[in-house]
């Protein structure tokens, strides 16, 4: 029977994540709406308002790629009619926004874990509309790709963290039949990335397609003993309370620049804003797990931003203000223990 903490000297560092591809879609719908009959003051009110709202998500690492992207879109919109205002005339109003936004963050590596390339940036575009007796419309565009060269890798490691959890108390209870060596222990873990990362539609199969994948793992190299409910009882509580808190491990450190055009106008006096502007950053970041409950967490962070801000409106006679902003940012280090 295995002692309780044999695995206290496992390393989270060691941990690689396996080859994980994952996209997920989010959809949500809502709508509400009143009426209501005043008959003191002989006035009828309703009102009607819904949202759309879909975003898509995509995660892909590699030893030679790690992807991020995002995607959303979104609608909502909004209508009230009185029969009988403040000043007793006819109230209506309506209004629309709309936003579309795409985010890109995608790193090649020329060897594994050592030089490594990354593009990407995001593009928004938004659009608003508001109608009461005249309508005002407002849209927003805004464009920052982003091109940049590095070196070093930051491992996401709680799915490791997770596995000596679990190890650690079915030792504790006695339920193990062996010791786990460290690339059993890894190999452990790896099944644990790989099984929350694939795709379901419905979270309830999903958690019952893990615990079960989990469980044959270990039944079948032997590893376990299944006796009474305390096992089950243990794997569960485990699994969905064990990974609460993100773990990394590594140094990263790297070079990016990130052109931007940000445009925005108002209907109302006409306003317009250009903003076109870049932004250099040189940053690091350091990550190393102590133990199980403790974590050092480092990052510097130097950044150089130009912007050129032009606005103009009919309020300010056609006159067009410019004004140039080019400041060196103040370091920023952050330190966690």
């Amino acid at each position: 029977m295995c002692q309780a903490q044999e695995y206290a000297d496992y390393k989270l560092s060691d941990y690689k994540l396996p080859d994980i591809k994952r996209s997920s879609l989010d959809f949500k719908l809502n709508s509400d709406g009143s009426f209501a009959t005043h008959e003191t003051s002989d006035n009828t009110v309703y009102d009607i308002k819904g949202a759309i709202d879909a975003t898509f998500n995509r995660y892909c690492t590699t030893r030679k790629f790690i992807g991020d992207q995002s995607a959303r879109i979104y609608f909502a919109g909004f209508k009230n009619n009185s029969t009988r205002d403040e000043n007793g005339e006819n109230y209506k109003q309506s209004n629309l926004s709309t936003e579309i936004s795409y985010m890109n963050d995608s790193r090649f590596y020329i060897r594994p874990n050592t030089w490594f390339w990354f593009v990407g940036g995001d593009v928004s575009f938004t659009y608003y509309q508001n109608k009461v007796k005249e309508t005002e419309k407002d849209l927003g565009i805004l464009i920052r790709p982003k091109l940049g060269l590095g070196w070093g890798r930051i491992e996401r490691v709680q799915d490791a963290r997770q596995a000596v959890y679990l190890l650690d108390k079915f030792s504790d209870y006695g339920l193990m039949k062996k010791h786990l060596s460290n690339e059993e222990v890894n190999r452990f873990a790896q099944l644990i990335s790989t099984v929350k990362n694939k795709r379901f539609l419905d979270s309830r199969l999903h958690l019952i397609d893990e615990i079960t994948t989990v469980d044959s793992f270990l039944v079948a190299n032997d590893y376990i003993r299944k006796e009474g409910a305390k096992y089950f009882t243990t794997l569960y509580d485990y699994w969905l309370y064990g990974d609460l808190h993100q773990r990394k491990s590594g140094f990263e450190v790297g070079l990016e620049g990130m052109p931007e055009y940000n445009y925005y106008t108002c209907s109302n006096f006409n306003q317009k804003n250009h903003e076109p502007g870049i932004t250099v950053s040189l940053s690091a970041e350091y990550e190393k797990p102590i133990n199980l409950r403790w974590q050092h967490s480092a990052s510097l962070n130097f950044m150089f931003l130009y912007t050129h801000n032009t606005f103009e409106a009919d309020y300010a006679d056609k006159t067009v203000y410019e004004q140039s902003l080019e400041h060196l940012q103040e370091t920023f280090f952050r330190l966690r223990l």
